[in-house]
């Protein structure tokens, strides 16, 4: 059986370069659509990051060694990456298939405007990859974790970045090797511009490091607050260390008492292999409750989506909204539907609308997110960013979409964590705190 290389990409970008990244990663899937049955017009309209991370992120999830290669290269991008690559041993069978495609050029066509298609060659290894996206400050974070036999899947990487228009994208690659235990990783960082192989970015790290070593940094990093981050591949190089796990078992963040280890990277947002008893918690479950509130509060602004319009008469209030309206938000840790809590929406008179209930990239809010979010409720104003009726616009739509904006109110937050440990302190059915639904 081949041994395998554990993966982890990660992409910084502003809103615009984030969309192009997006729409990279549609072509190649296109381009396989042999194997992927992705059609390219299922973008089309798709004008903002979370449009298009709605459409493409389960295909990458599904068909990642497909999503890096495949779309068309131009040849003088082609004709660069050769050259880049040349200096590079391990790179000279791949490069020779270039050299062979760009030889294969007639001295009739040398002046006309040619591009390249160029087959993933990646053995892929994980069924399925990890695909996440959050939002900091004004940039996004893009992160595609994934397994491949034999060999990280570098020459698909160098064609992903050679088919990606100029911009500017914060970029971090990190690969370990199941050969000595995950012991060392490699670890790429640095400014890429576009059109050009994964070296061609303004390098600031490229060196093999032990993974205690990873580890070290991982706890100095979180405590970092990405939002304030303006350094792409800073950014980048955080996002890649806080989500890497590795070589390493993190006996530090084991809760005895409730029984699970951290597997999920160490991020305290996420729910699986991240247990924390809300309801009932104990001293390690406010440890890592604590975490989750100062996570929550450094990804604000968020943005997220309200689902179950179509139940108990909603559709009608959903009507009646305006986007850049009010929002009430309650907390409901009595839910049936949604544990440990909920988070309803009303409008500004208290008329449901639905739950929050995903990201706003069209993954569900994990537990633990939204059970922060549900425990700092006074110190957030809600309004509608975007409203669509399904009656109005679309009978034939399913659900109505309801996507509602988050913002910190301009209260001191310095005892927050007091706050939220005395929320918690209360029993389930005293814990229905809400949003502030007047202008500050």
């Amino acid at each position: 059986m081949a041994n395998f290389h554990t993966d982890r990409l990660v992409i910084a970008a502003n809103e615009e370069d984030m969309r192009k990244v997006l729409r990279r990663f549609a072509q190649n899937l296109a381009a396989n659509a042999k194997d992927t049955n992705f059609d390219i017009a299922s973008i089309e309209g798709k004008v903002s990051v979370r449009e298009l991370y709605r459409v493409v992120s389960p295909e990458i999830d599904a068909y990642y060694w497909l999503s890096f290669a495949g779309a068309p290269i131009d040849r003088e991008v082609a004709d660069a990456g050769a050259e880049e690559w040349g200096a590079h041993q391990e790179n000279r069978a791949y490069l020779s298939s270039i050299a062979t495609a760009l030889g294969n050029l007639t001295p009739q066509t040398e002046n006309v405007e040619v591009s390249f298609s160029f087959a993933p060659t990646a053995r892929p290894m994980s069924d399925t990859a990890n695909v996440g996206i959050d939002s900091y400050g004004a940039n996004w974070v893009l992160t595609v974790g994934y397994d491949t036999a034999w060999e990280p899947n570098s020459n698909d990487l160098n064609l992903f970045f050679m088919g990606l228009p100029e911009g500017n994208y914060g970029v971090a690659f990190f690969d370990a090797d199941e050969y000595d235990n995950f012991e060392t990783v490699n670890r790429f960082c640095g400014l890429h511009h576009g059109r050009g192989g994964m070296r061609a970015a303004e390098v600031r790290i490229d060196d093999v490091v032990d993974a205690s070593k990873l580890k070290e940094r991982k706890a100095w990093l979180s405590h970092v607050t990405r939002s304030e981050a303006t350094d792409l591949a800073e950014l980048a190089e955080i996002e890649a260390v806080c989500g890497w796990s590795s070589g390493w078992e993190d006996e530090d963040e084991y809760d005895s008492d409730y029984g699970s280890n951290d597997y999920s990277g160490g991020d305290p947002l996420a729910s699986w292999g991240y247990a924390i008893n809300w309801n009932n918690p104990s001293g390690g479950d406010f440890d890592r409750i604590d975490k989750a509130i100062l996570a929550v509060l450094e990804r604000f602004p968020w943005v997220v989506g309200s689902t179950g319009a179509a139940y108990e008469g909603r559709e009608s209030n959903v009507e009646k909204l305006i986007p850049g309206q009010l929002v009430k938000l309650v907390a409901d840790w009595a839910n049936p539907y949604f544990h440990p809590c909920a988070i309803q929406t009303q409008d500004a008179e208290g008329r449901r609308l639905g739950n929050l209930d995903d990201n706003g990239g069209g993954m569900e809010l994990s537990d633990n997110a939204r059970s922060a979010l549900a425990c700092i409720l006074p110190h957030v104003r809600a309004y509608a960013d975007k409203v669509e009726p399904r009656m109005i616009l679309d009978a034939r739509k399913r659900n109505s979409t309801v996507i509602v904006r988050l913002v910190l109110t301009d209260e001191p937050l310095e005892h927050i964590t007091d706050e939220v440990h005395e929320l918690l302190g209360r029993a389930s059915n005293q814990r229905s705190v809400s949003s502030v639904v007047e202008e500050g």
